[in-house]
């Protein structure tokens, strides 16, 4: 006898009949609602200080998705980060971080995520902290970006300082990016990264990875060799 269909209504409002659902339910609220008032107590601080120059959050990562300018509150944002007497959690680490993640963040900004993608322990937050500088880094500051990208005690948590790199120097960065390749766990963003240059070099290392077993580096490599092919006219 064929089984009776089941609206996603029907589906719901089990579900919520069921007691051991309801109480998943409210306690994935207590949580929820235990972690907002930890995050407000422990943003307090620095939620006061970004009111004093005039801009309104309720919490740090409000600033993050922000159709305002809000390049006011990156020296508020830096003291908060680089105050040793602050022990903020690592979601508002990584909130405040995430923050910082915009083009014009400036030199300062620059000078401490550097010094912290160093420091460091924590693998993801070294990422958030290398996506950060792909979006914030400056000629200025390639040389020391270079460093960090070659050591590899890093891992992959350095794979968006592939990014950081060609922004800086466009096609004299293939040279840093190229050993990335060899790495699996970094191969598809180094690829995405190089695809951004036109670099012959960076082409003829591309090619090989258009066939590659895994479908994630297959299609990066794929429309990384379309693009730099675009550009040198092929």
């Amino acid at each position: 006898m064929p089984r009776k269909r089941i609206s996603a209504g029907e589906l719901a409002a089990k579900l919520f009949a069921d007691p051991a659902h309801q109480q998943a339910a409210r306690k994935r609220d207590r949580e929820v609602h235990e972690r907002l008032q930890n995050a407000r107590i422990e943003q307090a601080d620095l939620i006061h200080d970004l009111s004093r120059i005039g801009i309104e959050v309720e919490f740090i990562s409000d600033l993050i998705n922000s159709t305002n300018n809000y390049k006011a509150a990156v020296p508020v944002l830096l003291h908060h980060l680089s105050d040793p007497g602050r022990c903020y959690s690592a979601a508002t680490r990584e909130a405040i971080i995430r923050s910082l993640s915009f083009r014009g963040a400036g030199r300062q900004a620059n000078e401490l995520l550097i010094r912290l993608f160093s420091e460091e322990t924590d693998n993801y937050l070294r990422w958030v902290i290398g996506n950060a500088l792909a979006e914030t880094a400056t000629k200025k500051f390639a040389k020391q970006i270079c460093g960090l990208l070659q050591d590899t005690k890093f891992g992959d948590s350095r794979n968006m300082l592939s990014w950081a790199v060609v922004r800086c120097l466009k096609d004299e960065a293939v040279p840093y990016v190229l050993p990335l390749l060899e790495e699996q766990e970094s191969r598809a963003i180094a690829i995405e990264a190089l695809g951004w240059t036109k670099s012959p070099d960076a082409l003829e290392a591309i090619i090989p990875y258009t066939s590659d077993p895994d479908s994630w580096v297959r299609n990066k490599a794929k429309r990384a060799a379309a693009k730099i092919q675009r550009k040198l006219g092929m």
